[in-house]
């Protein structure tokens, strides 16, 4: 999937390769600092397909799906325990991730939607010294991942029950949860001795099963699919120093 750069990492852009100014501010071990900003989700995705695994095992050929971008705002809070190593904790508002059919679905549209929360802990390190104002860092950690408020749309619903010969059968899904690791590399820039802006893309390895069920009226069944979602996470943040 190709990534398209958009005015937010314009922003981040213009925020980091700009001079820097002539005063320098620590940032350096003991510092506690919070951040709040804008999350840009662009999975990497793709799906194995829709596969009917009771009361029989049966492949519907060409059933496959993809995650559609999504946007939050995103709370970091970052503790340095040296003057380079720091403890961060990332927190979003559960976005709504929307996902939209593929191959045979394809005419469908979208599928079903579903919040998704992913706390996140990560170990950065901070490259230069306590005292620089611009400071890139590498970072990696681990999120878990949960879903919630999962529904199917009744386009897809109708679909699901014309297969099972009963178009007015009811529907739904469950996406399970998971931990994944996550790598990250960014910058922060310091903007007066408090204030500091930052950037961070992130790279997330993780996956969830999907499990569907429609009731016909004469019996229920049951499929699964496997979804790989490996999303990047960009996020753009205003913080303060403590």
């Amino acid at each position: 999937m190709q990534i398209k750069i958009t005015d937010l990492y314009k922003v981040a852009a213009f925020l980091f390769f700009t001079s820097l100014p002539p005063a320098a501010f620590a940032q350096r071990a003991g510092d506690t600092l919070f951040s709040a900003g804008l999350i840009r989700i662009v999975p990497q995705d793709s799906s194995g397909p829709l596969t009917v695994v009771s009361p029989y095992v049966r492949v519907i050929p060409g059933s496959g799906s993809t995650v559609g971008n999504s946007d939050t705002m995103g709370l970091s809070l970052t503790h340095f325990y040296t003057d380079n190593l720091a403890l961060v904790a990332d927190l979003g508002v559960p976005p709504t991730v929307k996902l939209y059919g593929s191959g045979a679905l394809s005419s469908v549209g979208e599928l079903g939607s579903a919040n998704k929360l992913a706390p996140a802990a990560l170990l950065k390190y901070y490259f230069g010294d306590a005292q620089s104002v611009f400071r890139p860092y590498v970072g990696g950690g681990v999120t878990y991942i949960r879903y919630s408020n999962a529904v199917l749309t009744s386009a897809f619903q109708q679909v699901l029950g014309n297969t099972f010969g009963n178009p007015l059968s009811v529907s739904d899904v469950s996406l399970s949860s998971s931990w994944a690791p996550v790598a990250s590399v960014g910058a922060s820039y310091q903007l007066s001795k408090q204030w500091y802006a930052s950037f961070s893309l992130s790279y997330v390895h993780s996956s969830t099963d999907a499990t569907v069920t429609t009731s016909t009226g004469d019996g229920t069944f049951i499929m699964s699919s496997n979804m790989t979602l490996n999303p990047l996470v960009g996020f753009l943040s205003l913080g303060y120093k403590f």
